[in-house]
């Protein structure tokens, strides 16, 4: 696990956007917060973890093209 990720903290409401994709056949989200930073997750249950988030931000998900 790189360093970054290692005890990471974020803050629901630094969330900026959030975006569905793929890496192989493993469905991913990315969260970019305000500082820039961007922060891809492999998420099995991607739906529901989007919609959890939805609830606690103001921050709709958009599809990576």
């Amino acid at each position: 696990v790189p360093q970054t990720y290692r005890n990471l903290e974020m803050n629901y409401k630094d969330i900026v956007s959030i975006k569905k994709g793929w890496l192989f056949i493993f469905p991913t989200v990315t969260l970019k917060m305000n500082d820039s930073e961007e922060y891809k997750f492999i998420v099995f249950s991607r739906k529901r973890f989007i919609k959890l988030l939805e609830n606690r931000t103001c921050v709709r998900p958009r599809d990576m093209v």
